[in-house]
């Protein structure tokens, strides 16, 4: 057995190892598109007598951690042939996967679970997952009555693909601005395959609501065929003021025409209701089954800039020694110095330093870093130990829990 990296010769046949697992095989030649986003140097196999069994991506992201972007490995297009399974080897491409990572500078990852607890043995928590709420595009028929934006106030729709980077960055942005913290999970594609941008979010259209030249309000989102059968899918959307969440919800319900329903991808807490009119018809409400997991791969780089205490007015300096443990990754074990300056945490190795004020495992540092877990349930569920009230009261501070959010599953 053996694992590396593939050529650009076994592309094929690493995607024909996805087929079959996912449920996708056939005896045709794969189309060009099939290939797209299965770069070589993100591609890990297993081979035995130097044929390819088991496969898995690490996808290079940008993803925030509580607003913070941080260069992220997506693990994907995990899969085995049947007569592969049960022999270690994914066992073998998780550790390989999270090597690569740390070489590669990447300091979270995150993925969608097959099953939650396979990958929990791997250091990964379980966030959350999301809502879709599929309504009738009728409940938006109030907005269609308002005026169009006017004088300062303007509208500008251009498709998703063009400039694709630099937009997707703008909305990112925009939200990081209007969500306070912006949602720990947000995951951006590198641009490291333009091809792949272009496949992902083709089809797409981003609107953004502007007043004086500031973008006030945004969406990303797509038609879906016609009338009876049309649904505008609205992948992520958000506003910083009432009058702008107006003009944008006015901007969609004016698809009624040629769409029946309006799907929403929001934050799992999200409150809809409030932006609709009572519908003729039944909501459709539906939490994704997969919830997305996280994970910190380097505890030094994952938490360096992290904003901590949010909210809160007091700005002095707060100081926290930890010691780490982390099965898979073993760079992460050890001492560390954790220090808020002016809402910030400024981390650092700190050897030998006894004794600490905490000791946490992986799991611990990455529900915290993410805020996928409270201080008080990573104690509970005993990723956090040897902690006194005073510092579970300061881990509290420092890390709220989050609701996380990714319109970007991969």
């Amino acid at each position: 057995m053996q694992i590396r990296k593939i050529s650009a010769a076994e592309v094929e046949t690493f995607r024909r190892v996805n087929n079959y697992a996912f449920g996708r095989w056939t005896d045709d030649d794969l189309p060009a598109v099939a290939f797209l986003g299965v770069e070589p140097n993100a591609s890990l196999a297993v081979f035995v007598d130097e044929q390819i069994v088991s496969v898995l991506r690490n996808i290079p992201f940008e993803q925030s951690v509580r607003g913070v972007l941080k260069e992220m490995g997506g693990v994907a297009s995990v899969s085995s042939y049947p007569e592969a399974r049960r022999k270690g080897y994914v066992h073998q491409l998780m550790l390989a996967a999270l090597g690569d990572m740390q070489a590669k500078g990447q300091v979270v990852s995150s993925l969608y679970p097959f099953r939650d607890t396979f990958y929990e043995r791997y250091g990964y928590v379980t966030a959350n997952s999301s809502l879709k709420v599929t309504l009738p595009m009728d409940s938006l028929n109030h907005y269609v009555k308002l005026d169009a934006p006017t004088g300062s106030w303007t509208i500008e729709r251009l498709p998703a693909t063009a400039v694709v980077e630099q937009e997707l960055h703008l909305l990112f942005d925009f939200w990081r601005e209007v969500t306070v913290p912006a949602y720990s999970g947000y995951a951006l594609r590198h641009e490291d395959d333009p091809a792949a941008w272009q496949e992902w979010f083709k089809n797409q259209h981003l609107v953004f609501i502007r007043h004086a030249g500031q973008i006030q309000a945004a969406a990303r989102y797509q038609l879906d065929d016609f009338a009876e059968n049309g649904k505008l899918v609205v992948h992520e959307m958000a506003w910083r003021n009432l009058t702008a969440r107006d003009y944008l919800l006015s901007f969609l319900a004016a698809h009624g025409e040629q769409a029946y329903e309006i799907s929403l991808h929001l934050p799992q807490d999200s409150c809809f209701q409030r932006w609709i009119s009572q519908p003729k018809t039944a909501i459709g409400i539906q939490i994704d089954r997969v919830p997305l997991m996280v994970r910190v791969v380097d505890v030094v780089g994952a938490l360096t800039g992290v904003p901590v205490g949010v909210g809160s007015v007091n700005t002095a300096v707060d100081t926290l020694l930890i010691a780490v443990t982390d099965e898979h990754c073993p760079w992460n074990n050890g001492q560390f110095r954790l220090t808020a300056v002016d809402g910030r945490l400024q981390v650092e190795p700190a050897v030998g330093q006894n004794p600490v004020d905490a000791q946490m495992d992986i799991r611990a540092v990455s529900a915290l870093a993410f805020g996928a877990r409270s201080a008080s349930e990573a104690a509970h569920l005993g990723w956090l130990t040897a902690v006194s009230p005073d510092t579970l009261a300061l881990l509290e501070t420092w890390f709220p829990e989050l609701t996380l959010f990714n319109p970007n599953p991969f």
